[in-house]
């Protein structure tokens, strides 16, 4: 292997669209830490939507993901997708990734959950800043309309 390998020149929006796109590949993969982390590292590449607290990007990014079926508005209505439970377990799991703190426990269990919740709050800071397109996010978003559907049948 050659290693002198010529610089590749990005944008900000370029990187966080390679991260979303490898956290999504990690996910798919079943490895949540990594995807938890790049997807982290991607809506941090952005700037932050006007007014973006987390529970406004949930908000915003169940509205887009739910279409013209109101899906994720449902959702979060009925009380099977809650924005304060995801903002509490997904910034743990992502701090706990990233930083030292001698408060936390030395093991942690990253879920699934995490990773998806991560991924989508960082397509939706790529959304609002008039991301382009790909392959990858289409899955991620058909993926999440179907986690969300699956939620809401097993919540009754």
């Amino acid at each position: 292997m050659n290693a002198r390998r010529k610089p590749i020149k990005l944008t900000k929006k370029r990187a966080a669209l390679l991260q979303i796109e490898a956290a999504i590949t990690h996910m798919r993969a079943g490895r949540w830490a990594e995807a938890v982390t790049l997807a982290g590292a991607a809506e941090h590449c952005l700037p932050a939507l006007e007014g973006a607290g987390v529970k406004m990007l949930i908000a915003k990014g169940l509205e887009r993901i739910a279409d013209e079926d109101d899906l994720g508005r449902e959702a979060i209505a009925r009380g099977i997708v809650t924005k304060n439970d995801i903002v509490r377990v997904v910034n743990q799991t992502r701090d706990w990734l990233k930083h030292w703190n001698a408060d936390q426990p030395d093991e942690w269990e990253v879920e699934a959950d995490d990773a998806l919740f991560m991924i989508f709050r960082a397509v939706t800071v790529y959304d609002g800043n008039d991301g382009r397109n790909s392959s990858s996010l289409d899955w991620f978003r058909n993926f999440t309309r179907k986690r969300l559907k699956e939620l809401m049948a097993n919540a009754g």
